[in-house]
């Protein structure tokens, strides 16, 4: 969140909101509603990813590889593992 913060502080400048950017681009209620719009979204991925981690726990724990768990993200093995592999660590 504050990376993403940061970026907007950089693209638009400190005292500037992304709504007064938004100004010649469409209304500020279109503005508001993307804004609100994204919010939501970014709430539905922080669940999704909560989700994802604890059944890739789980399959690891029945001895799914991480072969066959990346090849379910679509991601490649090494990609799995180094995603989710230090979860592994801190849990033993």
């Amino acid at each position: 969140m504050a990376r993403a913060r940061l970026e907007l502080v950089k693209k638009w400048g400190g005292g500037t909101t992304l709504q007064e950017t938004w100004s010649g681009r469409g209304s500020k209620g279109e503005a508001a509603e993307s804004l609100a719009l994204l919010r939501s979204l970014a709430g539905e991925r922080a669940q999704l990813e909560a989700r994802i981690r604890v059944t890739v726990q789980t399959l690891r724990g029945a001895g799914a590889s991480w072969s066959v768990i990346g090849d379910a993200l679509g991601v490649s093995r090494s990609a799995a593992q180094k995603r989710f592999g230090a979860d592994e660590l801190s849990r033993a």
